[in-house]
């Protein structure tokens, strides 16, 4: 979330939050889509990156080194990512409704409502095509040690200074993973500046973005101020899970498995560009997506309840639209997980 470089101020000044004053981000000339590309190759008319999903996110999810340095070499997706990556969602929205659990883990809007599109909602613009990364580079703790409670802190796993009605992302996943709302999947949201600064109206909508906390720690061979270091292993089992559940809601609503992205890549060779996520593991991710469809799979298959005895019914496929809930707090149920076994 934060630039490459050093930090600057205090906690709130130096999170350097993409989405600042217009007068900020006007120091510097706004590069067009045609002059800047990106280092993924984005087009404006097709509202896309270059390549194949798949293809597009191999480019979009390479490793960021410290200090935002993007590796040159494509990313290696787990099977049970690139196997879906821009192919159709199948999982039951009823099925998915109930695997959630009560509240929906506090999800405002319905699986059967559908994402934002591109273009600032606009209705002949494609839905939301990709699923953004971030971490919060926050708490900043200067030259101090990471805490013993790093991922159960309530100092560090607040997220308060980013919510309001221009919440920095749509959603956050705290350390203990807890999801905290910041908009809907169905409201256009900017949160990078490849969005903003690039793309500018026709990104709006097309991007979903995602905060995950991860504080930050003073390099002590770095210059003053820095905030190159982050925790070894950058995100929790809970995050991570609670991160690939956002992504299956995502994309059931988007209709398809979104592409993923680092905020890293999108911003990279930007004046200011961003470096996150820090120390993120791959295979950590797609070991959570498996974990999470193949429990979806055994809810799916599994037989409902009946009020006659020896009656089962498969899992339900109902067409009603559910009601959007308003609750944008944190929901912070987790969701039970099922010992592995393989998919039907």
């Amino acid at each position: 979330m934060v630039a490459a470089g050093t930090r600057t101020g205090a906690f709130l000044t130096g999170l350097c939050l993409v989405l600042a004053s217009a007068r900020a981000m006007g120091a510097e000339p706004a590069p067009s889509p045609e002059a800047f590309p990106g280092i993924c190759h984005f087009s404006v008319p097709a509202f896309s990156f270059q390549g194949s999903p798949v293809d597009q996110a191999r480019c979009l999810l390479r490793h960021v080194g410290r200090r935002g340095v993007i590796w040159p070499r494509s990313a290696k997706l787990p099977r049970v990512l690139a196997a879906r990556i821009g192919r159709p969602v199948e999982i039951d929205p009823d099925v998915l409704e109930r695997y959630l659990g009560p509240g929906r883990r506090g999800m405002p809007g319905g699986l059967r409502d559908p994402v934002s599109r591109a273009n600032d909602n606009d209705p002949a613009a494609p839905l939301a095509r990709y699923f953004v990364i971030h971490d919060t580079s926050s708490l900043y703790l200067g030259a101090k040690p990471f805490p013993r409670d790093l991922d159960t802190s309530p100092e560090i796993n607040d997220v308060t200074p980013f919510l309001g009605p221009n919440a920095v992302a749509h959603a956050f996943v705290q350390r203990t993973g807890a999801i905290v709302w910041g908009h809907d999947f169905a409201v256009p949201w900017r949160a990078t500046q490849f969005e903003s600064r690039v793309v500018k109206l026709p990104a709006k909508g097309l991007f979903l973005n995602i905060e995950d906390v991860e504080p930050r720690r003073a390099d002590p061979r770095g210059p003053p101020g820095n905030d190159w270091i982050a925790p070894r292993h950058g995100f929790t089992r809970a995050e991570y899970d609670s991160l690939t559940l956002l992504y299956i809601v995502a994309s059931r609503r988007a209709g398809t498995w979104m592409i993923p992205t680092f905020h890293a890549t999108l911003d990279a060779g930007l004046d200011d560009a961003h470096e996150d996520p820090q120390n993120f593991e791959m295979k950590a991710f797609g070991a959570a997506l498996e974990r999470h469809l193949k429990a979806i799979a055994r809810l799916q298959t599994a037989p409902l309840p009946s009020s006659r005895p020896n009656v089962a019914r498969a899992g339900s496929q109902g067409t009603g639209t559910d009601p959007a809930t308003a609750n944008g707090g944190a929901a912070t149920g987790k969701v039970p997980l099922q010992p592995s076994h393989a998919l039907p």
